[in-house]
């Protein structure tokens, strides 16, 4: 595959007890059988993730699929997120990750149908059904029908005149 180093077990940058592998499994070499660490889930998307205790002496919570990322891809100047090729982010294979800017994770995610709109977004205030509500109402001001649905006056105006919730 382009851009990518031939995969083995490596030993990950600053935490020389633990190895990373191409399959995206965290391997602590502590003790003498070395063992596959349990992930945890991280973030509000769930990640799969692990704490890990660095040369440093700190222990931190690290995404696997950076640690894939960081130690088998190679990453050109624009590439600032790293992309699940596949649409599921439980998979962190290194055939199933790449380095890509933000348009193209976006592009990703309409397409595996994983983008966070509308309900979805843990951050969302109101439902699809509050949202056709608001659009129905006539004759109140946009401040009016933002203390109804307990938004901004401006979150009204945007969802009414269709710039956000665009997929209702």
């Amino acid at each position: 595959k382009d851009g990518v180093h031939s995969a083995t077990d490596t030993v990950i940058d600053g935490a020389s007890n633990y190895m990373i592998s191409n399959f995206g499994e965290v391997i602590s070499i502590v003790k003498k059988t070395p063992k596959i660490l349990k992930s945890i889930d991280l973030g509000q998307q769930r990640y799969k993730g692990v704490q890990i205790k660095y040369d440093d002496g700190i222990v931190r919570k690290k995404y696997i699929h950076h640690l894939v990322a960081e130690h088998w891809l190679l990453k050109k100047e624009n590439d600032v997120q790293i992309r699940h090729l596949n649409g599921n982010n439980q998979d962190n294979r290194l055939e199933n990750l790449s380095y890509g800017t933000a348009k193209e994770n976006n592009q990703d995610k309409i397409i595996h149908g994983t983008i966070l709109d509308g309900e979805k977004n843990p951050m969302s205030k109101l439902t699809e059904k509050e949202v056709l509500l608001m659009r129905t109402i006539k004759n109140k001001s946009y401040k009016k029908i933002g203390e109804m649905f307990d938004v901004s006056p401006m979150t009204a105006y945007r969802i009414i005149k269709k710039e956000t919730w665009k997929n209702v």
